[in-house]
């Protein structure tokens, strides 16, 4: 039997799914890691982290299964990868409160504190890194999305039904 295997690296922690084919679960895992907040409205991880989660996260919902690393015949993972399929550069902000935020931006402007949202902007928000997409992935996930495509129409009431049993 062949299975897919999804990888979320996410804000507290990756989450690593096994599927069946069909949609069935077939096993799942969670390894946590820390955020570190040094200051308020600051936030910081250890990329170390990231990935010492993601392995241990794919090893446990392997063995935690008995399922062979060599039937898993496709993988997704985050990262590089939004980059990837968009075609776009991604930057990485030094804010972690998106919504708040920007109201506080606009309450600074309301107050007279800065001149405009532009200005605000430019004067708090940051880039920290910038990823660029690769045109080889590119080229890559163009042609998955296409399969994707024909395949959705299938798949579709098994994607709603794998978000039942994963939220419980």
């Amino acid at each position: 039997m062949a299975y897919l295997m999804g990888i979320d690296v996410g804000t507290t922690g990756t989450k690593t799914i096994l599927i069946e084919e069909t949609g069935k679960i077939a096993s799942s895992n969670v390894q946590e890691y820390p955020l570190h907040t040094p200051r308020p409205n600051w936030a910081e991880q250890n990329p170390g982290d990231w990935w010492k989660a993601r392995v241990e996260s794919v090893n446990k919902a392997l063995s935690d299964s008995k399922i062979k690393a060599e039937d898993v015949k496709g993988i997704g993972l985050s990262g590089q990868m939004q980059a990837d399929i968009m075609n776009l550069e991604m930057a990485t902000l030094n804010i972690t409160q998106g919504a708040a935020f920007g109201a506080a931006i606009l309450a600074g402007v309301g107050t007279g504190a800065y001149d405009s949202v532009e200005g605000a902007r430019d004067d708090l928000i940051l880039t920290t890194s910038r990823t660029k997409p690769i045109r080889e992935n590119v080229k890559v996930y163009h042609e998955y999305y296409e399969i994707y495509r024909s395949l959705y129409p299938a798949l579709a009431q098994n994607f709603d039904r794998i978000g039942e049993l994963i939220t419980g």
